[in-house]
């Protein structure tokens, strides 16, 4: 397969520049793909893993909080306020996060607290999914 440029930052730092031959990742109209040569467009991307395919299938993996996605048919820019290593989420603390953003969502008072909790609990669901995900392709 063709590789492409792929770079991965946070305002603070680059996360991974390398060549990829896939992108995968969830925006908030669905999971994508991106191969070489692909046709430019620009995403707003869901708070879930980003899937980058570098040589002969090896995969490696990346949770962020949503951001940006660009890929303008030569290479990819992914841009998100937080990265996480899904190898590197504690199970213990990222179920009790779950746990807490759930009763968070529950007893909110107002449409901004609401909100908030949402969000924080899209988070927490988004690590434990990952680690679930983890889990079941190590069986």
């Amino acid at each position: 397969m063709t590789k492409f440029p792929v770079l991965v930052c946070t305002p603070t730092e680059v996360v991974f520049e390398g060549e990829c031959e896939l992108v995968s990742f969830k925006t908030l109209e669905g999971w994508m793909g991106v191969l070489a040569r692909r046709a430019p467009f620009v995403g707003l991307l869901d708070i879930e893993e980003v899937k980058l395919v570098l040589g002969e299938g090896t995969p490696i993996f990346f949770l962020v909080d949503g951001g940006f996605i660009e890929a303008d048919g030569e290479r990819v820019t992914i841009v998100t306020s937080r990265v996480e290593n899904p190898e590197e989420i504690d199970r213990h603390l990222a179920e009790q996060a779950l746990k807490e953003a759930e009763k968070a969502v529950q007893s909110a008072q107002s449409e901004v607290e609401k909100a908030r909790a949402m969000a924080e609990f899209r988070k927490a669901s988004a690590r434990v999914k990952s680690l679930e995900r983890r889990k079941s392709s190590h069986l």
